[in-house]
């Protein structure tokens, strides 16, 4: 072989059958078709099970029906048995292992109590699912019973509670499918309705198609999630009940309006938990009096259009000679250590609002404030106090607002006075009743400060009370604040080098040296003088003696440095034993 003789490998090229050519080249005109038929056409394609036209075998063959694989088998028991049980073996308790011991079920199987029959006795039924009747029957078995899920439960009716218990979903969710009527007013529109003391715990409870809780009696929430799936102004958890105490702990409430009080003289007390909204997250309606509100380590996050906390009032309400806090007082509502967020992040009417440690913010990126035939609508702000003014009216916001506490940070304004827009379109504004003694703030609050010192640093924060003193000590030596107040003119323990542009006006005195009329300092490291103290008493050994002249080293060098002051040096004493034998000048040269 050689390069004129060249070829592949035997076997490996093939020459191409090309078929359909017709009938001259011997390999058909059909292209392997046949002739004619449905075979014989483009686009021919065969369902599955096809057999040609006739009756195909899947359905020829008979049928037995439909299993479902995610039925769950339960073993019912109805409530006469159940009570039959107890009385045999005198329990208040009836739970899973007394059925297994009583031969009703096996271990592996699941009960469902049923409602025939009735519990004469105050009884503890633990089962994996209750039927609508005997769910009735158990809620009206007596005050003080409880109710405890051993299985995720499903319910389609609204659930009414007549009598004082407790429903411990044992980390099990309670899911209502209920649809709320569309001309449901009321208790009517709620999927869990309590007009009996109600004591919720540790689980789910979801909501589809209806409101969530309507308290209309005591109720507490300890370790429980709500979820609410209906959005608008729709409330998640409803407070109906005048006079009456409601707490919430632990739990995460997450709806439209996710807390919403419509109660007069209602005591609402909220700890470490979490109300999340895409209304108005934390809602007092203004047609109810006399709301007591405690909120500790909580975050409140308005997710939506509305503010994070909202609690409205009037001036009718106020004057309520029935109103808890007095004919004339003002609703209380106090936050410590939480978490505020909203289009406002905290709004109040005709309410004494206390705020310590809190964290609060607008989701909103300017301020606003106009008038409306509906009263006032305030956004961008942080925190704010506002009335019923309407149709340009001068608003006067009442009750006060205190903010206290080191850790306390407030991006955005606080109050109406801070918005020149409020201060120049109405003319007769009389700024409200703002206590401001610790915290940060995004913008300057120096009118609501009082006595207390205030800071801001160079195109940043402004700094409070504690929260101002704590940021002058621990600044780095090239940071910049401006001075806008300083009780008695004075400043101690500010970091050297920092630079304070003197905005009061007035003269400075920082870490004891005075500035008179200077705007820009900087500040100076403290001096301080060494003084050694000559005790008399003692007198000086041999070998503490010059050996020349016999006199005390010590006394030479004390008068020398007494009237020498460097910088950041401490008191020395005069027993330094490593001083021993050095030699010192009487005196130094300058």
């Amino acid at each position: 072989m050689n390069l004129s003789n060249l070829k592949p490998a035997e076997g490996s090229t093939k020459t191409r059958k090309r078929i359909g050519r017709g009938p001259g080249s011997g390999l058909g005109g059909t292209s392997t078709r046949g002739h004619k038929g449905a075979k014989s056409r483009s686009g021919y394609s065969k369902k599955i099970g096809f057999e040609g036209g006739q009756m195909p075998l899947q359905r020829r063959v008979p049928k037995f029906g439909f299993k479902n694989i995610n039925r769950v088998e339960y073993k019912a028991i109805n409530l006469d048995t159940i009570q039959k049980l107890a009385e045999a073996k005198s329990l208040v308790k009836v739970g899973i292992n007394d059925f297994i011991e009583a031969g009703f079920i096996s271990s592996n199987q699941l009960v469902k109590v049923l409602g025939n029959g009735t519990l004469t006795n105050k009884l503890e039924v633990e089962a994996h699912a209750f039927s609508k009747t005997a769910t009735a029957a158990i809620e009206a078995a007596s005050d003080g019973d409880t109710i405890k899920l051993i299985d995720n439960v499903e319910v389609s009716v609204q659930l009414v509670i007549n009598k004082a218990i407790t429903l411990d979903l044992n980390s099990k969710a309670l899911t209502s499918t209920w649809a709320m009527p569309s001309d449901a007013s009321g208790a009517k529109r709620y999927a869990l309705v309590n007009n009996a003391v109600l004591t919720i715990k540790n689980g789910f409870f979801n909501v589809g198609q209806a409101r969530g809780i309507g308290a209309y009696a005591a109720l507490t929430m300890d370790g429980v999630k709500v979820k609410q799936a209906l959005t608008g102004g729709h409330a998640c958890l409803a407070l109906c009940a005048n006079g009456t105490t409601y707490s919430i702990m632990n739990s995460t409430i997450d709806g439209a309006y996710a807390v919403s009080c419509f109660a007069d003289n209602a005591t609402v007390n909220i700890a470490s938990s979490n109300i999340i909204g895409t209304g108005e997250t934390l809602y007092h309606n203004g047609s109810n009096y006399g709301l007591k509100l405690t909120v500790s380590n909580t975050t409140i996050s308005g997710n939506g259009n509305g503010c994070g906390v909202y609690i409205s009032g009037s001036k009718a309400a106020q004057s309520n000679a029935a109103n808890q806090n007095g004919a004339g007082g003002y609703q209380k509502a106090t936050f410590t250590n939480c978490t505020i967020s909203g289009t406002n992040g905290v709004e109040v009417k005709y309410t004494d609002l206390t705020l310590d440690n809190c964290k609060v913010s607008t989701t909103q990126s300017a301020p606003s404030y106009t008038q409306n035939n509906n009263g006032p609508a305030a956004s961008g702000f942080a925190v704010v106090s506002t009335d019923n003014a309407m149709n340009e009216t001068t608003p006067v916001p009442e009750g006060a607002i205190t903010i206290k506490g080191n850790n306390g940070d407030y991006d955005g304004l606080v109050g109406l006075g801070t918005l020149d827009s409020v201060r120049s379109d109405y003319s007769g504004f009389t700024t409200e009743s703002i206590e401001v003694s610790g915290g940060t703030f995004s913008g300057n609050i120096k009118d609501y400060t009082g006595n207390n010192l205030v800071i801001a640093k160079d195109g940043g924060d402004f700094y409070v009370g504690g929260t101002a003193q704590s940021t002058l000590e621990n600044a780095n030596a090239n940071d910049r604040f401006h001075v806008e107040n300083a009780p008695g003119g004075k400043l101690d323990n500010v970091a050297a080098g920092v630079t304070l542009i003197n905005n009061t006006r007035e003269p400075l005195t920082v870490n004891g040296e005075t500035y008179e009329f200077e705007e820009v300092i900087t500040v100076k490291p403290k001096n301080t003088t060494i003084v050694i103290i000559q005790p008399t008493e003692d007198k000086p050994a041999e070998d503490q003696k010059n050996p020349s002249t016999g006199a005390n080293d010590f006394v030479g060098i004390a008068a020398a440095m007494a009237i020498v002051s460097v910088v950041g040096a401490a008191a020395v004493s005069r027993r330094v034993s490593c001083l021993q034998g050095a030699v010192f000048f009487p005196f130094f040269p300058y």
